[in-house]
């Protein structure tokens, strides 16, 4: 899909802003994680900037316990760079903590296992527009916005939340461990059941026929 969301291992609820009509929202239910856990205004933060050279930009994150927040550019803004900000309520971020590497037009961005709880690392990454993503967290929620190309995004616990346009896009989300539950103002297709307890709903909106490097 514009955002190819590979979903998550427990049970989302998807959920559409309504001031922005085409667009496209996953939620998971739990209400430990969800986006309710906003951060202080004391957090300390670090911020760095990766070289994204090339038309197709790749861009990995793991963060086990924190938040990932990834906001594509509009295509005007003809960004060339990611600029990664990571920020905690608890001790200082240092470059000890996320390891960031850029190699060409692929970024991998890694937390440290060793922070959890009050320490948890919360990453903000803002992209070019039509950059892959993959977004891997446990407990962290996840939340995808703007023109990407492709955003693959898996969690345990936590939260995945999609907003993106709907002109053209690709879905599959996938439950591999609970019944599916989720919110949408878009109207997704029906809910299938696997073989062990999985479930997958997937389909297409906006134009099908819209060639590959234009969908999301």
């Amino acid at each position: 899909m514009l955002y190819r969301t590979a979903a998550t291992r427990t049970a989302p609820r998807a959920c559409v802003p309504r001031h922005f009509h085409k667009s496209l929202c996953v939620l998971s239910v739990l209400a430990a994680v969800c986006l309710a856990a906003a951060m202080p205004a004391a957090a300390q933060a670090f911020e760095k900037e990766l070289a994204a050279a090339g038309g197709k930009v790749e861009i990995a994150v793991k963060n086990r316990s924190g938040r990932v927040t990834v906001v594509a550019a509009p295509a005007e803004d003809d960004l060339k760079i990611v600029r990664l900000r990571a920020e905690s309520s608890g001790k200082p971020v240092g470059e000890g903590d996320v390891k960031a590497e850029s190699t060409g037009g692929r970024i991998r961005v890694d937390v440290a296992d060793s922070r959890g709880g009050a320490d948890r690392v919360d990453l903000t990454l803002r992209v070019p527009a039509r950059s892959r993503v993959r977004v891997e967290t446990e407990a962290g929620a996840v939340d995808v916005s703007g023109p990407v190309g492709e955003a693959t995004v898996s969690t345990d616990t936590g939260t995945i939340r999609a907003d993106v346009p709907t002109d053209a896009v690709s879905y599959d989300f996938r439950w591999t461990a609970s019944r599916p539950r989720f919110y949408s103002e878009i109207e997704l297709g029906e809910v299938k059941e696997g073989r062990g307890g999985r479930f997958n709903v997937s389909g297409r909106l906006g134009d099908k026929k819209a060639k590959r490097g234009q969908r999301v």
